[in-house]
Parts: C-alpha cells; structure tokens; sequence
C-alpha cells in the first residue's frame, strides 16, 4: 500500500510541474498579436550594441528616459542604485532581426531593477515600437526569453512606453 501512495504522490507532482511549466494554446492564444508574431518567427541574432543599424539605436535610445546608453552583454553597467556614472544603468542581453522587424532584449538597473522587451517594425524605413514590455523574469538568452514570452510572463506596455519612454 505505501508504495501506491507514493506512486501516486509521485504522479501528482509531476503533473503539477508540466502544468506550470508547459504553456498551452490557450496561453499563447492571450498573448498580443506583436508577440505571437514573434514567436513565429526566425530572428538573426547581434551579439553587440554597435550590430544594431543607427535608425534602430536612434527609436531605442531617443525613448529611453535619464541615460540613454547600453552597455554590451558582460559589460559592467549600473545594475544596482547605487551608480557610477561612467557606466550605463541599461546592459544589452540579446537583439535581433529579419528584413522588417527588430527585437532587443536589455537589463535596466538601479533601485527598480527589471529587463525590457522592445520589438520594433522596420518595413517602411522607419523603425516603430510595435511592442514593448518590462518583467523580472530571468532572460539570460533567446531561448530564455522566448520561454518567457510563452510563459506570458511580459507584459504589453507599449502604449504607456509611447506615452512615457522608457525608463
């Protein structure tokens, strides 16, 4: 009899970890059309700052509130409050392209640390913010934050980024 109770302990804890951590149509179908676009498609991926074309750093940085600077990934940058001016409070984690769509991924330090998702449309010359969202979630790679976006884990602040920029 006991090793049925913990078969069945057994049993039910793993279904309780795949349902947590798998995501379900139903998640993907709530996430905004941006992000579900997204995760349908193939991105070339940058490993610096400096890949990224100056129409694309001009939208990101023209936003962003305070300093408008990004630290390449493993680069030193303010990660916390208190704060080196030499160095950017923002540090890249993983940016990408297709021939009409840019995603960039970054760090954003001090006292409200937290990481931004920023997708923008690139089609017409121009770039525009079709999506952006700031999370905890820990994103250390594609991958990483592919599974957030799954997860539903970012949300969309996109209207209130247009509004206020990003800080």
């Amino acid at each position: 009899m006991k090793i049925l109770d913990i078969l069945m302990s057994v049993t039910v804890v793993v279904a309780v970890i795949l349902s947590v951590s798998a995501p379900t149509p139903s998640m993907a179908a709530s996430l905004p059309a941006a992000l579900q676009s997204f995760l349908a498609t193939d991105y070339t991926l940058i490993a610096t700052v400096e890949g990224l074309p100056m129409p694309i750093q001009a939208a990101l940085f023209g936003r962003m509130k305070h300093d408008p600077r990004l630290a390449n990934p493993g680069a030193r940058f303010n990660a916390t409050d208190v704060v080196d001016p030499e160095y950017p409070m923002r540090r890249l984690i993983v940016a990408g392209h297709t021939p009409t769509s840019w995603f960039i991924c970054y760090e954003n330090g001090g006292r409200g640390y937290h990481r931004t998702l920023v997708i923008m449309a690139s089609d017409a010359g121009t770039p525009r913010i079709v999506f952006a969202g700031r999370f905890t979630a820990t994103v250390r790679s594609y991958t990483d934050m592919r599974a957030a976006i799954e997860r539903n884990l970012i949300p969309d602040e996109t209207v209130e980024t247009e509004r206020y920029g990003f800080y």
